[in-house]
Formats: structure tokens, C-alpha cells, sequence
């Protein structure tokens, strides 16, 4: 059996951001010569770890000659394990984990992986694949996403003949083929940990600087807590069921929205007396799109504004009376002077107040009074004041709100 050890060039380990301690955790890949445990040969396992001075890292590789060495593979490997708690690796939990551990019952071995932490980077890094604009999110395609360039030419696949020709001849340039590609599958998973930026931005680990309302948006500047590796753009609809298909880009014509938004078939349960709202809403002249551009430890969010009348349901209806001449709801005690002829008692659909406005709209219940364009509408509101430019702030759980929106 093969063991190698060299020492690594520095990287940012983003280890409180993961949430794992660099000292006690490694960085893990394997190589096989298939996919079945069964039926397949594990001939090499790869680690990356923090020295014992805790400023290098390390690389250990252990690779078999020839397909009986593979449980001293497994036993070197277990007792390298011993020291660290937590597993890092890049689609580990599909492949790596399951086949080591078919392996370890293959040869009766007990099983200490089962005991240590597992932290996948592919499974982290996966709902970027639209804010990407990727079709695939493997290593390679990251990398490439990154500006990164690999020094083997060869796939894990296209190396299980060079392996095995290996070991029936064993050939130190063969040997370093197969060492090298899993060296850079091993540095390339630590290049990519830089991705985390973006887990931090969605995540809403940013700071408003400023925000101020121009061109019919409210425009709202962001210090990210973690400086991006590459700068996106990335809209979402205001409204996902008018638009379910998410772009990378903010070119949906403005035109659009009105043909997008029917109070009629989006909103059945809607109350006549709120047809004035929804009208209105329908001629909104905006794309209907959250926008975000980023410059690196910058980032502008881009919400569009509305100008006009939205309703405010009250949350009592049974202590209210509707006006239908008014076409709004007041409190009993204001009722008491209206004339019987010209009241009724406020259903949930029609116990609202009219305000005319500028208003934003939110993705979830988080800035109240809430608005909305009639009865039972997905479409959520809030008012907009001057208070919000003076004291930027006071948006930051309705910012953090949009940016996990865009996931």
C-alpha cells in the first residue's frame, strides 16, 4: 500500500460559517472502481486536515496496489479517523459514506463513520443552481463556475483502467496519475468553500447601508458579511404564481405584469366591493421582479414600489359593520351613527379599510399592517414611509425576508 503526505498551501476554511471546527475536521474523497461496493474495488482514500500546528493543512492519501490490500485501506484509513469528529465532503452522503460503510460490513469492520458529524458541500451548494444559472452542479461544473482549472485530464471513471493496470504492473507514473487526480478532487473541494458567500447573502448575513425610493422602486444598498467569489444578477417574480419559471436575469418587459395578474382567476373568494384595488394593481406598471446585483462585498436589492389603494382587513369582522356606500368597513361604535338602511353586518370578505398609498410588497407576513389588493390574496403589503430612508434598519427582517425568497 501507498501512503502520502505532503503539506497544502492555506485556504479559507469558512469553518464558523459551516459551523465545524478546522482542527477536528477532514476533508474526505475516494476512488473506486465502479459504483457497487459489491462487485468494485476501493483502491484509494484522500484527506485533507489541519496540521498540528494549526496553520497548514495536510494531505494524506492511502491508495492500494492491488485489490487485496483493500482492508489494510480500510484499517490505515479508520485509525487516521480517530482523531476527528466531522466528515467534509462533496456528495459524500449519495456515494462516498454508503460505500464505505458496505465496504467496513464487507470485511466485518466496525463502523466509526457512523459516529462522526457529516457536513456535504454539494447539498449546501445545490439551491444555487438557478442563482448560477447552471445546468449541472458536480465539482467540475463549480470549478468552472469559479474560473478554476484542474491539472488531470481524466474523470474518476477513465481512471479505473489505469488502476488496474497498476495493479497488475505496478508503475510509478501510473501511481502518481491516480494520486494527482484525487489531489485535485480533494483542493478543488476546498477552493469551492467560498461558495458559502452565497449561503450567507440568502441567508441574510448583510447589513442595509441606505435605501431610497427612485424610478418606482425602493432601492436598498447591502454590506455582505462574507465577500462574493463572482457577481450575479438574479430577479424573482413578486408574485411566484404569476411567473413560476425564475430568470438570471431581469429582462421580463414591464408590460407583462398586468396580463399576468386576472383578479378574476387568481382570486375567486375575492370581494366585489374590492374591485377598485385589484384594478389597480392590475395596470401596476413595474416587471413584478425582486431584483439583486451584487459587486463583491457589495450588493443592491431592487424592490418594486406600488403607488395606489390597497385594503387593510380588519382581523374582528363580527365588531364591525360594512358601508356599502362607503364601500368600507367601521367599527360598531362609529356604525351606531350610520343609518340601518345604509349598514350590514361586515363579513370576513368585506371587513376591510381602503388606504391609498405607496406600498411594498413582502413575501411572507413580515412587516405589519398588512395590505393586500382583496380577500384572500397571496399578494402581501405594507405601507412605505420616509422613516424607512432616515433608519434603513428597521427593514432588516423584511430584507432578509426577500433575499431567502430568491431560494
Amino acid at each position: 500500500m501507498i501512503k502520502i503526505e505532503k503539506q497544502l498551501p492555506g485556504f479559507d476554511d469558512y469553518g464558523k460559517l459551516l459551523g465545524y471546527a478546522p482542527k477536528t475536521s477532514l476533508f474526505l474523497d475516494i476512488e473506486t472502481t465502479g459504483l457497487s461496493p459489491s462487485s468494485t474495488t476501493l483502491y484509494m482514500i484522500g484527506t485533507i486536515t489541519m496540521d498540528d500546528d494549526c496553520q497548514t493543512w495536510l494531505l494524506t492519501q492511502w491508495m492500494a496496489e492491488n485489490r487485496e490490500e483493500e482492508p489494510l485501506l480500510l484499517t490505515e484509513f479508520l485509525r487516521f479517523l480517530e482523531s476527528y469528529d466531522t466528515l467534509i465532503h462533496f456528495n459524500g452522503t449519495t456515494f462516498d459514506l454508503p460505500y464505505l460503510t458496505a465496504k467496513l460490513e464487507q470485511f466485518k469492520m466496525e463502523n466509526t463513520l457512523s459516529k462522526k458529524k457529516s457536513l456535504d458541500l454539494y447539498r449546501i451548494f445545490r439551491p444555487f443552481k438557478t442563482i448560477f444559472g447552471l445546468t449541472h452542479m458536480d465539482q467540475e461544473t463549480l470549478q468552472a463556475f469559479l474560473g478554476q482549472q484542474r491539472a488531470d485530464p481524466l474523470n474518476g471513471k477513465a481512471l479505473i483502467p489505469v488502476w488496474r493496470k497498476y495493479a497488475k504492473k505496478p508503475d510509478p507514473a501510473l501511481a502518481d496519475m491516480l494520486l494527482l487526480h484525487n489531489q485535485e478532487d480533494l483542493c478543488g473541494m476546498t477552493s469551492l468553500l467560498c461558495l458559502c458567500a452565497y449561503s450567507a447573502l440568502f441567508d441574510g448575513k448583510v447589513s442595509p447601508k441606505s435605501c431610497r425610493l427612485h424610478d418606482n422602486s425602493l432601492v436598498v444598498v447591502l454590506h455582505l458579511e462574507y465577500p462574493l467569489p463572482q457577481n450575479i444578477q438574479v430577479s424573482r417574480p413578486v408574485s411566484p404564481k404569476t411567473n413560476p419559471n425564475r430568470r438570471n436575469t431581469p429582462t421580463e418587459d414591464s408590460a407583462d405584469w398586468g396580463s399576468q395578474i386576472s383578479p378574476a382567476a387568481d382570486a375567486p373568494n375575492q370581494d366585489p366591493q374590492s374591485d377598485s384595488a385589484a384594478d389597480s394593481l392590475k395596470q401596476h406598471p413595474q416587471a413584478g421582479q425582486y431584483v439583486l446585483t451584487t459587486d463583491f462585498t457589495n450588493a443592491m436589492l431592487e424592490i418594486p414600489a406600488f403607488l395606489g389603494e390597497l385594503l387593510y382587513f380588519f382581523p374582528n369582522y363580527r365588531d364591525y359593520y360594512y358601508l356599502p356606500l362607503e364601500r368600507q368597513a367601521v367599527h360598531r361604535s362609529v356604525a351606531a351613527f350610520v343609518d340601518r338602511e345604509h349598514r350590514v353586518p361586515a363579513k370576513r370578505s368585506n371587513c376591510f379599510t381602503r388606504k391609498n398609498s405607496i406600498f411594498l410588497p413582502q413575501p411572507s407576513r413580515i412587516v405589519t399592517p398588512l395590505f393586500v389588493p382583496y380577500y384572500r390574496s397571496r399578494d402581501l403589503y405594507f405601507e412605505y414611509t420616509e422613516n424607512y430612508e432616515l433608519h434603513p434598519e428597521l427593514l432588516s427582517d423584511y430584507i432578509k425576508a426577500v433575499l431567502k425568497s430568491f431560494l
